[in-house]
């Protein structure tokens, strides 16, 4: 003791230890991992008030808790450790001690603790990423959980009826963004379209202000007269907004051809400047409506003046008016771009097809 009091004296830091009881037993219920019993020969006298004069973990939790009357503590089962630890401090307060429920750890697809190597961890990152929010919270309650071997999409309110800790496996869980990215084209496929259009255009905005567009409000108003009738093309092709934006954004942003693209007929046995003089010509000479069916029917009859497929003539305007070749239906695709913009892309494309040509 008066080494003590000396070194209190003379100003050396120190830290303050919980001084745990010999022999003692603590006994908890867990609502996953069930009854635990704990000797507390097993926990050495523990720092509650670091050196600097800072609360430990343990120390601070534990009254917080107490302090703001929770009931419930819901947290990773990492912290199983820590519950005796925090059931001295409460005792040696004589707070009520709360429920305790010490979820799986959620893995990677290693078998390793999930983490940034993996990918993003974090919810905002996700929904950046164009995942639905009740996709996410869907998929969460999966992690550990299921309600039986057949059901795996539950609405929110299905969730808050179904869903008991009490069910939730001991075993870790693992992380499948392949199941995440399944679950959350299903939600996008079954949204009402009014709902999808909101979400959209909300990423569209975020996608065009990174791009630091100038006329933003105008590119805006573009697509709110084009949306409506664009969801419906794209809707069953997308599991992420994200995609959708990729999908939606050659509406109403300048594309720019890659070389490999402006190249793509060079060494081909198909005559792709005739092909586009002629679609570029029969467009033309559709009705100034200029309706899918229209276009279609134009189009179709390039295929058989030329006696050539009609993959290899859709192939040949689809790079031209969108820039790749994948795209959502050309006919409606063409419809929605508008005469003027269509045309102006197979012009321009051929302009720059026929100079790397030479």
């Amino acid at each position: 003791s008066k080494d003590i009091k000396y070194n209190i004296d003379s100003g050396k830091p120190y830290a303050i230890r919980f001084l745990v009881p010999e022999n003692k037993t603590i006994n908890f219920k867990d609502t996953v991992y069930g009854n635990i019993t704990v000797n507390t020969d097993s926990i050495e006298d523990f720092i509650i008030i670091r050196s600097n004069g800072l609360p430990t973990y343990n120390y601070s939790v534990a009254i917080d808790d107490a302090l703001m009357k929770i009931t419930h503590v819901i947290r990773g089962e990492d912290h199983l450790s820590n519950t005796p630890k925090q059931i001295l401090i409460y005792n040696a307060f004589n707070f009520n001690i709360p429920n305790f429920t010490h979820l799986p750890m959620i893995l990677g697809q290693d078998g390793q603790k999930l983490s940034k190597r993996h990918g993003s961890i974090s919810i905002e990152k996700y929904i950046e990423e164009g995942f639905v929010r009740e996709a996410i919270l869907n998929y969460l309650a999966l992690l550990g959980w299921s309600y039986n071997e057949k059901t795996t999409i539950f609405t929110n309110s299905e969730l808050i009826k179904k869903f008991e800790l009490s069910s939730i496996n001991k075993k870790p869980a693992k992380f499948d963004y392949n199941k995440l990215l399944w679950i959350n084209g299903y939600y996008i496929r079954n949204m009402e379209n009014s709902c999808l259009k909101q979400l959209l255009e909300k990423q569209i905005r975020n996608y065009l202000a990174s791009k630091n567009i100038i006329d933003l409000e105008n590119r805006i108003e573009q697509l709110d007269q084009k949306i409506e009738k664009i969801i419906p093309l794209i809707k069953e092709r997308i599991k992420t907004l994200k995609e959708g934006i990729d999908l939606i954004s050659p509406f109403f942003i300048k594309i720019s051809y890659s070389d490999e693209l402006a190249t793509y007929f060079k060494n081909k046995e198909i005559d792709a400047t005739d092909i586009l003089n002629r679609a570029y010509k029969t467009l033309s000479e559709v009705s100034s409506k200029f309706h899918a069916k229209d276009i279609e029917k134009n189009l179709r009859l390039i295929s058989e003046r030329l006696n050539l497929n009609f993959r290899k003539i859709a192939e040949v305007v689809r790079i031209a008016v969108w820039n790749s070749t994948i795209s959502p239906p050309l006919f409606e695709t063409i419809e929605i771009l508008g005469k003027e913009l269509t045309l102006k892309r197979i012009n321009e494309y051929m302009r720059i097809y026929y100079n790397l040509k030479i």
